[in-house]
């Protein structure tokens, strides 16, 4: 796991909304510089584990927004074109998340359990 980098919410929203064609030749730039001509495969591993871990918890706090936003409004459809995504799909995410809370299942556990991402 790599030390956590606080930054605010603004720099946080630049960091998520980045085009990842831009990311991609950074990185793959990074990953050929610091090689010294071979390829830094470590960094590039780091990075995606990483990436997938931040998907994850993207992915939780995404149902469990749901999930609130549906106990307020007390209408799923709402919630699924709030979110853009279709009313079956919302349904799923949001079943999910009751699942996840009816259980215990926190974000630090998930992220324990899979290191990785899932």
């Amino acid at each position: 796991m790599v030390d956590p980098v606080f930054i605010d919410a603004n720099a946080l929203r630049l960091a998520l909304l980045i085009d990842p064609e831009t990311f991609a030749s950074a990185l793959e730039e990074r990953v050929k510089a610091a090689g010294g001509g071979a390829f830094d495969l470590g960094y590039a591993t780091q990075v995606s584990r990483n990436t997938e871990a931040v998907l994850l918890a993207v992915g939780w706090v995404r149902r469990h927004a749901m999930l609130e936003e549906n106990l307020l409004l007390g209408n799923g459809a709402e919630v699924a074109r709030r979110a853009g995504i279709q009313r079956g799909r919302a349904h799923t995410m949001m079943n999910r998340a009751t699942h996840e809370r009816v259980h215990g299942t926190t974000l630090r556990l998930l992220l324990d359990r899979y290191p990785e991402g899932a």
